[in-house]
């Protein structure tokens, strides 16, 4: 086994007086460098982003949401809402009631969700961290907060008193007076606060009482949100106790699934898409392995004439192969985190379409788990690859 290893060490220093051989082993190394290169950088961008979702949501989203199970909108005695504020490991419970408008400004329309909250809303999310332009307003009525995507899409501007938003509704009713049906109401933008309309956790976010009255669901609301000192599944069956089977009761990943099976999906067809990616550069490999067993024709003779066994001698092609996947594992993983630093730090590619509402740059996030999970795939590969090809008995003819 030590003789194999340093046969197949000179070899590969050798390569480079071979002109052919050493071209497609360059190849084959460039190849395996920059598919680990791509894998570590685009995973680390995937990360980056789940990163920024979870943040987000973390912030605007609360870690319970209590619903009906069938049904929309209920009330709640403040009997039954005491109970659940006063289950150990509960921080806050907030009423809130949400429903889809339409919201007006100048020539813009938009469609969007519109979620009344009530004074306890800052105390179980950080709504309030996540505002960047003008601030959370509720002491006076018909104030209200939104997305920056609902800011940007309908040119929004703060506080304009001369030409409000307006936003409108249908109400089915037979003794509406309304012409069509439509309910009307203006209120004013006094801030904006991060995040997308497709991520959705309210486009639009004003107090309770105005949406209540604007909607006439008085006294009625669509959800309890809930905060606690840690998210457990006891304290989630203690809120289901005391509120009944009438209820469900979702955490932060119940409330939001489609995010992270969108993510984790989208993780696995990227690890899918690299890995087919790896396995066509590894043909340079066994091209190079070929030529190169053809080339040493001679050199294998002369090692079998000096009693070094088959299995020796396939040894040393085996590891050639092995220190030429690992010479582009090292390289591409070397100069991937040196991307994923470079980015992280100094922001060098930019996303300008997201300016000032989410976030203007590639978020990096390094993973320990994807970065060990990409060395083993390279290897094996390497490994399969190169035995595949140095084990074919047709190069060994005594």
């Amino acid at each position: 086994m030590r003789h194999s290893f340093y046969i197949a060490i000179r070899y590969f220093f050798s390569l480079r007086k071979q002109n052919l051989v050493n071209l497609i082993t360059l190849i084959s190394m460039t190849g395996v460098m920059f598919g680990t290169m791509a894998m570590i950088i685009v995973l680390s961008v995937f990360n980056g982003f789940d990163e920024l979702i979870q943040d987000l949501f973390r912030n605007i989203d609360s870690d319970y949401q209590v619903e009906l199970k069938e049904g929309t909108l209920f009330t709640i005695d403040d009997s039954l809402l005491h109970q659940v504020q006063s289950i150990d490991g509960v921080n806050a419970v907030s009423k809130v009631l949400e429903q889809k408008m339409l919201a007006q400004y100048d020539d813009y329309q938009l469609v969007v969700g519109v979620k009344g909250v009530d004074e306890n809303f800052l105390n179980v999310t950080n709504i309030a961290d996540e505002i960047f332009s003008g601030k959370y307003f509720f002491e006076q009525k018909n104030f209200l907060v939104a997305t920056g995507s609902v800011f940007n899409n309908l040119s929004l501007k703060l506080l304009d008193f001369e030409e409000p938003l307006k936003l409108s509704f249908f109400k089915s009713s037979p003794n509406l007076l309304t012409t069509n049906g439509i309910i009307s109401q203006s209120f004013y933008l006094s801030g904006v606060f991060r995040g997308q309309a497709k991520l959705g956790s309210g486009d639009i976010i004003l107090r309770l009482k105005d949406l209540q009255k604007f909607t006439e669901h008085h006294n009625k609301i669509s959800a309890l949100n809930i905060s606690v000192k840690k998210q457990s599944n006891n304290i989630q069956n203690k809120i289901q106790l005391v509120l009944g089977e009438r209820f469900l009761i979702k955490n932060r990943f119940q409330q939001r699934p489609f995010v992270n099976k969108m993510i984790n999906s989208e993780k696995l067809i990227v690890y899918i898409i690299f890995t087919f990616i790896l396995l066509v550069s590894l043909l340079s490999l066994v091209a190079s392995l070929i030529v190169l067993l053809m080339q040493k024709q001679q050199d294998i003779q002369i090692l079998f004439s000096f009693g070094l066994g088959i299995q020796s001698v396939k040894k040393i092609f085996l590891m050639i192969g092995f220190f030429i996947v690992s010479s582009g594992l090292i390289l591409g993983t070397i100069f991937g985190l040196f991307f994923c630093f470079a980015q992280d730090k100094f922001h060098l590619i930019k996303l300008s379409s997201l300016n000032n509402t989410l976030i203007n740059y590639y978020p990096i996030k390094i993973e320990l788990q994807d970065i060990l999970l990409i060395q083993i795939i390279v290897i094996l590969l390497g490994i399969v690859t190169t035995y595949l090809t140095t084990y074919n008995n047709r190069f060994y003819q005594v």
